[in-house]
């Protein structure tokens, strides 16, 4: 396992974020088989708008701040040893990233999750190079040997603990941006995308392409961030070898849920309107569905707030279930694994 100071080390530059470079964007280099996804498109743009949201003047607060520090106090140690070492401040270290950020889990035939994870350094590459050094010192320490193979013409930096390809850590740099990947088999496919093909990547993925479709704000403001997550299938990866959850998986098409394809969303912090941010989130079934899927499916109504609502309500939402269906769903799913009549029983007592 690695240990946290060598998480810290490699994750800490990727909360951060700027202007994309000419690279294809994530979800044309990511492997079509990615189960988890989020981008930062722009990291400066999305920390700049997202200091001016409710959530981001309460952060800056000075008495509210000492609480911040105090959720954080943990990695405070932590963090002025990696201060300490780069000889760069947190700010500093924060703002390395000058671009796209994409972290995301990849889930290949047969094989444990993959984590990969693209940054765009743009004019920080030597601090960006400094960290992944300090980075790579740690991973020495903890018995991975180093090697470096090249992919396409572009050298990939990979460490690895024995050999065991399911500890790996591959980095490579492509133009100004930053591959961090646990797996060299998925990094080495993701070298001819970055180069432009971009066959059998993310944006191959019908679920994935069906969601970004819905979340669409080309008519406001582009997305600060984007995500999708695909539930079965992440859950099915981590869990490969593992009886009980093979026999969950199992029960999925009994309960109706086999039909979840996938969730995602976007969040849009607009520059200048009215409301501080627009969040989307878009759940993908098949159809027909069945199950709790059917169960509790929602239906079309007004979302005009009822007369007894208060005008200084500060957040109003509206569900529009069809409770007979919900009902009639449930007695059957329930009998279906007792026998019929057992929930209408359940009722009358």
């Amino acid at each position: 396992m690695f240990s946290r100071k060598i998480i810290l080390t490699l994750t800490l530059p990727l909360l951060g974020i700027a202007p994309a470079v000419a690279r294809p964007p994530a979800f044309a280099v990511l492997p079509e088989k990615t189960v988890a996804y989020v981008s930062v498109e722009d990291s400066n743009r999305f920390r700049e708008r997202l200091s001016r949201t409710g959530m981001g003047a309460m952060l800056q607060d000075e008495e509210i701040r000492p609480l911040v520090q105090d959720l954080y106090g943990s990695a405070t140690e932590l963090v002025r040893e990696l201060e300490d070492q780069a000889g760069m401040t947190l700010e500093q270290i924060l703002s390395v990233p000058n671009g796209e950020v994409t972290l995301a889990v990849v889930a290949p035939p047969a094989l444990k999750p993959v984590i990969v994870a693209l940054v765009d350094v743009a004019e920080a590459e030597d601090d960006a190079k400094n960290l992944l050094e300090l980075g790579a010192d740690e991973l020495n320490k903890q018995g991975f040997n180093t090697r470096k193979e090249t992919v396409e013409g572009v050298e990939l930096q990979v460490y690895q603990r024995g050999t065991n390809d399911d500890e790996q850590v591959v980095r490579f740099q492509f133009e100004q941006t930053i591959v961090l990947c646990s797996s060299f088999n998925v990094a080495k496919k993701m070298v001819p995308a970055l180069q432009g093909n971009d066959e059998g990547t993310l944006i191959d993925n019908q679920a994935f392409a069906a969601i970004m479709d819905r979340c669409d704000t080309s008519r406001t403001s582009s997305p600060e961030l984007t995500w999708f997550v695909d539930p079965i299938g992440l859950f099915r990866a981590a869990n490969r070898g593992n009886v009980g959850a093979q026999v969950a998986l199992a029960m999925l098409p009994a309960l109706g849920l086999d039909g979840l394809s996938g969730m995602g969303g976007s969040l849009v912090l607009p520059q200048e309107e009215a409301y501080e941010s627009i969040s989307h989130l878009h759940v993908l079934l098949e159809n027909p569905r069945d199950g709790i899927l059917e169960m509790i499916a929602l239906d079309t109504g007004s979302c005009v707030p009822e007369t007894w609502v208060p005008a200084e309500v500060g957040n109003y939402s509206t569900w529009h279930l069809d409770a007979k269906l919900l009902y009639t769903v449930l007695k059957d799913l329930v009998d279906s694994f007792r026998e019929e009549g057992y929930f209408g029983g359940l009722v009358k007592n």
